[in-house]
């Protein structure tokens, strides 16, 4: 059972109730609870995080952290979330659906996918320097744990 299911129900809150509340059909919502897709747009995942009352990171997954603020200084928006990198490789062993909406993306997934990893994690870590530079308070970036975090 996900975590916003899970969360509903511990809530006492229908599907039905929940989805009115999300302005979405209960259906949609009946298909993110099952993990047949998730929703795309931010802005949901806040109202849906604050609705069941934890942090929009801990429904997606990426933390353990349930309070929204917990280890924040600005719990309007969180500058980066250290992924659970157990679980994100529990999840990469199972199927992974990737919407690709214009030939960009597309061609941007192809390449990323030729690279060595050596390449790949020197990739990684450019595209997170530019976030935190150019688009602090903005973008939430996302990165796995330094290696002493791993290990702790």
């Amino acid at each position: 059972m996900n975590r916003i299911k899970k969360l509903r129900k511990q809530k006492g809150i229908t599907v039905k109730d929940l989805a009115d509340k999300l302005g979405i059909a209960q259906s949609m919502l009946t298909n993110y609870e099952n993990g047949g897709s998730m929703p795309r747009n931010v802005a949901f995942w806040d109202e849906l995080a604050g609705i069941l009352g934890v942090s929009a990171g801990y429904l997606m997954g990426v933390t353990n952290s349930i309070a929204e603020d917990e280890g924040f200084e600005d719990s309007s928006h969180f500058s980066f979330l250290v992924l659970d990198e157990k679980a994100i490789r529990e999840k990469i062993a199972k199927p992974v659906e990737v919407t690709i909406d214009t030939p960009e993306s597309y061609a941007l997934l192809a390449n990323i996918g030729q690279l060595p990893d050596d390449e790949l994690t020197k990739l990684l870590a450019d595209v997170q320097k530019t976030i935190r530079t150019k688009y602090a308070g903005r973008l939430t970036e996302f990165r796995l744990p330094d290696k002493d975090e791993a290990t702790e």
